[in-house]
């Protein structure tokens, strides 16, 4: 059993009217009661609108970071700069007190990377020294898409330090397509989808498969593909 930052959570009622509450994450975390981090790495994968990087950001916003990332100490608790309310109906729950943390959010880090900077660094590069700079620790860290942006080599880089620290007692959350992220040794991998919220193995996972399927045949894909599409 291991002791972490985050190993519980679950909803109170959201306020009607919030984007939030037609998401199949809302109906399936209603339906779970309550969702146990059980391992030190916790990936949630899932189709574009099903509430994945809602539920990412919700966390981050709830345990004390800004909705566009950064580290703990340098924002106001329980930010309320989000995209939905559903940060205000989690309730978190943890064996440890959070005293270190870092949420990398993609689509924002290149802004907070190069706040009140010129633009030095590259949105790949920038990512990489939140890693090396942040990550070398025990604390929560929370990553939202963290592919976004990084060639193969850099991603297999991330889940290098990913599986370092996790090892070394650091807790990670993390939303991803990637296969190559998806590979962290001993994650606890959910996938949500508008059927359901459940766990399932690295090598039986759609985004497995897919880019497996792929790489076997690339011209059938892209014919397959193309017939889909018309």
């Amino acid at each position: 059993m291991y002791l972490m930052y985050v190993d519980r959570l679950y909803l109170k009622p959201i306020s009607n009217g919030d984007y939030s509450t037609s998401l199949p994450l809302a109906r399936h975390l209603g339906a779970l009661g309550t969702f146990r981090f059980t391992r030190p790495v916790t990936i949630l994968t899932g189709e574009n609108g099903a509430g994945k990087s809602t539920l990412i950001e919700a966390m981050a916003c709830r345990l004390g970071f800004d909705a566009a990332g950064g580290v703990q100490a340098e924002f106001n608790r329980a930010a309320e700069w989000t995209t939905s309310k559903l940060h205000r109906a989690l309730v978190i729950r943890g064996s440890l007190p959070l005293i270190n943390g870092y949420f990398l959010r993609s689509e924002t880090q290149f802004n907070v990377a190069n706040a009140g900077e010129p633009v030095a660094r590259s949105h790949s590069e920038s990512i990489m020294d939140v890693v090396e700079r942040h990550f070398f620790s025990k604390g929560l860290f929370i990553l939202d898409e963290p592919e976004v942006g990084l060639s193969p080599i850099h991603q297999m880089a991330l889940l290098g330090y990913i599986d370092m620290i996790a090892r070394g007692g650091g807790q990670f959350i993390i939303a991803t397509h990637s296969p190559i992220i998806l590979a962290v040794p001993g994650a606890d991998i959910w996938h949500l989808s508008s059927e359901r919220l459940g766990q399932v193995a690295y090598e039986d996972h759609p985004i497995y498969l897919t880019y497996r399927d792929f790489l076997r045949d690339p011209q059938q894909r892209i014919l397959g593909e193309l017939g889909r599409l018309r």
